[in-house]
């Protein structure tokens, strides 16, 4: 008369293994981050922006076709 039980157990189990497969991927999707983790820093002060153009400028070389080490140590 009524559906026979290993019936009733499929016909339940089957929502709760494709719920219990899907998990990880929910949690997976849940945790990707969409914005930043850094906090902004301050914007650069104009005497800021002067002084690194100012070492930019004398670290360039004199002339393009002449190679030659350089270096830039910024103290921050």
């Amino acid at each position: 008369m009524g559906m026979p039980i290993p019936r009733i157990l499929r016909l339940l189990l089957r929502p709760l293994i494709v719920l219990a497969a899907s998990a990880p991927i929910v949690v997976l999707l849940i945790s990707i981050q969409t914005g930043p983790i850094v906090s902004l820093a301050g914007s650069l002060t104009a005497e800021e922006i002067t002084r690194i153009e100012q070492l930019l400028i004398e670290s360039a070389p004199s002339s393009p076709a002449i190679p030659g080490p350089q270096s830039i140590v910024l103290n921050v």
